[in-house]
């Protein structure tokens, strides 16, 4: 009961200094990981900032891209399934984390994609539908990871040690 109370309290709206920091903090890092991604596979692109300069014209990637409020909806996702399947603290804390790495690696998945479909589409072709359901993808997708790893800890592994012959 005190494990999600805990969670529901930290996991709502933060103080406005404080999100503001950690959404900033996770824009810089998406946008940074995102760059690189494309210099490596050997595209043509610029970063000025928090926007990437394309062939095709330029995205911006905004606040709500930080991955923030998957962060946080995550979070709290954790923190409940963590409460109802494990008794475990270590296992409910394991699940929290699992779920912000979950968060956090899906949402570069799909800053990776929008912006791969700018390069070849245009920075238009994102708005809209393709943003959209890149969100409901990346939701369901975290989903059903976190819902996937819940019967994974709970595997016992049980170790027979093997009789050795005396003589």
């Amino acid at each position: 009961f005190w494990f999600p109370c805990f969670i529901w309290i930290i996991s709502a709206p933060l103080v406005s200094f404080i999100e503001n920091a950690l959404s900033l903090f996770l824009l810089n890092k998406v946008v940074t990981v995102v760059f690189f991604v494309f210099e490596m596979g050997g595209y043509a692109l610029e970063q000025e900032g928090n926007t990437l300069i394309l062939p095709t014209g330029r995205v911006g990637v905004e606040d709500a891209c930080s991955g923030i409020r998957s962060l946080m909806g995550c979070l709290f996702a954790g923190t409940f399934l963590g409460a109802i399947f494990f008794k475990s603290a270590l296992k409910k804390v394991l699940l929290v984390v699992f779920a912000m790495c979950f968060a956090f690696v899906t949402n570069l998945m799909r800053s990776i994609f929008l912006t791969a479909w700018a390069y070849s589409h245009g920075p238009d072709a994102i708005s809209g539908f393709v943003h959209d359901a890149a969100g409901y993808f990346v939701l369901g997708l975290t989903s059903v990871m976190l819902l996937a790893l819940i019967p994974l800890m709970n595997i016992q592994i049980t170790i027979k040690s093997a009789s050795v012959p005396q003589g």
